[in-house]
């Protein structure tokens, strides 16, 4: 129990300031489908690595390529009384986030489960983050939008208001990482079918995934990244 309160500590401080240090960069940013076939539906992995860690990250804005495509319903939802009970059955897990942290002079990885949503009207996927929370104790739960660009489809994700304090805890962000399921399993009537979840551009071009960050720290002025790779067989 102690380790798992450090854990989700360290999680919402990782991502809130901390005294200042190096000024930090974007090392890497990678946005990697298990396959590239065009129309197919990849688990997906988002990663982003700074040059030093950072010291607060006040925004992160995620957009993914254009004809890159979800449906919400391929998976099934988790109430978010649930989610914020941290009671999500395994069958609304969606993916994993995870976070490389310094605290204490000491390198800490966590890693939370992330469960699919009811989206709210006007938005293609809605995805929950339990951070804290048990049965008898609701607690804190994140929870992040994607929204289709009416310009050519592609889904953009924007994580802000995070937490600037949690209990003076200094700790600074090596890397994030962000795991999502490309399928899903529905009931359909007697029999549970596999669903779609993601689904790739159907064309056979660069599909370019940006990536925009705002640090609490200098400099004050967005990071920016991009990733791109090209479907086949079209």
């Amino acid at each position: 129990m102690a380790f798992r309160t450090l854990a989700a500590t360290v999680l919402i401080a990782a991502l809130s300031p901390a005294p200042a240090g190096a000024a930090a960069t974007v090392a890497s940013f990678a946005v990697t489908p298990s396959t590239t076939q065009a129309g197919a539906s990849p688990n997906l992995v988002a990663a982003f690595s700074f040059t030093e860690p950072a010291t607060g990250v006040k925004t992160i804005a995620l957009g993914l390529p254009a004809g890159f495509t979800a449906q919400a319903h391929a998976i099934q939802f988790c109430a978010r009384k649930n989610l914020a009970r941290n009671l999500c059955q395994p069958r609304t897990k969606a993916g994993s986030l995870s976070v490389t942290a310094i605290a204490y002079g000491f390198d800490l990885a966590v890693t939370r489960e992330i469960y699919n949503v009811r989206p709210l009207r006007a938005e293609r996927l809605r995805l929950g983050l339990p951070i804290t929370g048990s049965y008898s104790h609701p607690g804190i739960a994140a929870e992040v939008a994607f929204v289709a660009r009416p310009s050519d489809g592609g889904l953009d994700m924007t994580l802000t208001g995070l937490p600037t304090e949690v209990a003076n805890v200094p700790v600074r962000i090596k890397d994030v990482k962000l795991r999502l399921r490309g399928t899903g399993r529905v009931k359909v009537g007697k029999k549970v079918r596999r669903q779609p979840f993601l689904t790739n551009p159907a064309l056979c071009a660069p599909a370019t995934s940006s990536l925009q960050l705002t640090l609490y720290e200098a400099p004050t002025a967005p990071l920016t990244s991009f990733s791109s790779f090209t479907p086949t067989g079209c």
